[in-house]
C-alpha cells in the first residue's frame, strides 16, 4: 500500500483564513501541482475565485465531469500552465494523480473513509505524496476522529512567514516575467 506524508494547518475561523494559508502555502511551496477536495461545490466556487484574485491559476471540477475534460486539466497540470485543480469528490473519482504533488482538503471531510477513498480513489499517486488538510475550528471533532480511523502521524505545520512569502513572490514574478 501506498504511503503518504499526512499533514496539517491549524486555521481560525473566520471565512477567509483558509483561502489566504492555502495561497501561502502555494506560493511559499512554488507553486506544486495539487489538488484542492472541498466538501461542496459551493466551497469550491469561493475557492476557485478567492485564489484566482490572488493570482494562482486554478482549474475547478466538480460533479460528473467529462473524462476529456478531467484528461484536458490533468494534461494542463503536468504541463505548468495550472497549478491547481479544485475539485469535489465526485469529480475527482479514479483520477490519474501522476503529476499531483500535493493533495489539500480544505475542509476535512465529516467522514473518515471519505479521506482515505480521496487517496485510494487517486489513480498513480506517488508514494510520499503529501496530504495536508487545512483544520478551523469547526473541522477539530471530525479532524480529532480522522486521526484515530487513519492511525498515521499527523504533522502539524507553521503558517509560511511573511519575509519566506515575500521572497517566493519575488522569484515567482522573475521566473513568469522571464517566460
Amino acid at each position: 500500500s501506498r504511503e503518504y506524508s499526512h499533514c496539517f494547518f491549524e486555521v481560525a475561523g473566520e471565512l477567509l483564513a483558509k483561502p489566504n494559508i492555502l495561497c501561502d502555502f502555494i506560493e511559499a511551496e512554488g507553486h506544486p501541482s495539487a489538488l484542492i477536495f472541498c466538501n461542496s461545490p459551493s466551497d469550491a466556487d469561493f475557492i476557485d475565485v478567492m485564489l484566482k484574485k490572488r493570482g494562482l491559476s486554478t482549474k475547478k471540477l466538480i460533479g460528473h465531469v467529462p473524462s476529456h475534460r478531467i484528461d484536458a486539466a490533468l494534461q494542463q497540470l503536468a504541463n505548468g500552465e495550472v497549478s491547481l485543480l479544485i475539485v469535489t469528490d465526485v469529480s475527482a473519482h479514479g483520477m490519474d494523480g501522476r503529476s499531483i504533488k500535493v493533495v489539500i482538503n480544505h475542509s476535512v471531510p465529516t467522514d473518515a473513509q471519505v479521506y482515505l477513498d480521496r487517496l485510494n480513489n487517486l489513480r498513480n499517486l506517488q508514494n510520499g505524496t503529501r496530504v495536508v488538510s487545512l483544520v478551523s475550528p469547526l473541522d477539530f471533532g471530525n479532524f480529532h476522529y480522522l486521526k484515530k480511523i487513519v492511525q498515521k502521524e499527523f504533522l502539524k505545520l507553521e503558517n509560511p512567514a511573511g519575509d519566506i512569502l515575500f521572497k517566493k513572490r519575488i522569484e515567482n514574478l522573475h521566473a513568469q516575467a522571464q517566460k
